[in-house]
């Protein structure tokens, strides 16, 4: 639900104040769904971040939430794998859109990225571009 506190055993919760890409800790599900441009730009924005983690899928998401990862990217996702991620990250303090900065809906595509705040989403969106 929109506006309220995302929380873990109900206690809230934030993401974290990382705001330099080159400390901010990574995790993507699957490289395997990118097209070659896409995993080009996940590319960069690895060879970018301190260390990147794979395999943790909608977990990573949830991570992201509690601090403990600061950046989370995706593709080949349908909207049933993301929309319900949007009111837990951003309930914590972060953002989550599409790899174009615009808010997930229905008919976003099917690239995914959080980040623990908004100066580290910036600067993803402007790595992957």
């Amino acid at each position: 639900m929109s506006g309220r506190a995302t929380t873990l055993n109900g206690v809230a919760i934030r993401t974290a104040s990382t705001a330099l890409l080159s400390e901010a800790f990574m995790a993507n599900g699957n490289p395997e769904p990118f097209q070659q441009n896409e995993k080009d730009s996940v590319e960069r924005l690895r060879l970018s971040t301190r260390w990147c983690v794979y395999g943790g899928s909608c977990m990573a998401y949830g991570r992201v939430a509690d601090g403990s990862i600061h950046i989370s990217i995706d593709g080949g996702l349908d909207p049933y794998d993301y929309c319900a991620l949007v009111p837990v990250v951003t309930g914590a303090g972060g953002c989550i859109t599409d790899w174009q900065g615009r808010p997930l809906t229905l008919t976003s595509g099917n690239l995914c990225l959080a980040a623990a705040n908004e100066a580290l989403h910036r600067q993803v969106l402007e790595t992957l571009k």
